[in-house]
């Protein structure tokens, strides 16, 4: 009896893991998409950082063009608050079933942090972009 739980719980493990490795494999495109876009914005280099995420993004090139130069626009409002960019930092990502997922970073500056957050849905075998979103309320990362 205790051999057929113990083969059980060892087949159980197994499934799960495998089923775990899968959704990472799946989602790890997303990650480094997500980190190269995030590193060229630390970098400053928001337009290539956005052109990167077109081919992903349903949203029309106009759209992410507005959100683009909006960000650009307020880089020189958080740069002038926070200092100069200093590093990305991965903080997390988050699995929603096996078609969401979102990947959580810190742009650090001088003085303080932006959080990053890119969200993605995937339809049909293909990550699509959900959202990008930063903002500097970094207290929101701590869960309470």
């Amino acid at each position: 009896m205790f051999k057929i739980l113990k083969r059980t719980f060892a087949l159980s493990m197994l499934i799960c893991l495998i089923s775990c490795t899968n959704t990472t494999n799946q989602s790890g495109k997303t990650l480094k998409l997500s980190e190269s876009f995030v590193t060229q914005v630390e970098q400053g280099q928001i337009e290539a950082a956005f052109e990167m995420l077109k081919a992903h993004w349903p949203m029309s090139n106009v759209e992410v063009d507005n959100l683009k130069n909006h960000t650009m626009r307020q880089r020189k409002v958080v740069v002038s608050r926070y200092g100069e960019p200093q590093a990305v930092e991965f903080v997390k990502t988050e699995l929603v079933g096996k078609s969401l997922v979102r990947h959580t970073f810190i742009e650090k500056f001088e003085s303080h942090a932006l959080k990053w957050e890119l969200s993605f849905y995937k339809n049909k075998g293909k990550w699509l972009i959900s959202t990008v979103y930063w903002d500097d309320e970094i207290s929101t990362l701590f869960k309470g």
